[in-house]
């Protein structure tokens, strides 16, 4: 494995990790209550991000 796909893969887990962490906070932020707009938005966001990401690293 080259370097830069090393890189590559540690930089992804990293941004799926963190993408897991903030939907398991908005989720406990659903459980206390309804979402603003701005929640559902940034939930929305971060779903896409790690659909996307989960696309990359299929390619890889």
């Amino acid at each position: 494995m080259s370097a830069s796909k090393s890189a590559y893969l540690t930089a992804l887990s990293e941004h799926i990790d963190q993408c897991e962490y903030d939907l398991k906070s908005l989720r406990e932020m659903l459980s206390k209550g309804k979402f603003s707009r701005l929640k559902q938005h940034t939930t929305k966001r971060t779903l896409q991000m790690l659909i996307e990401s989960a696309i990359g690293l299929a390619k890889h």
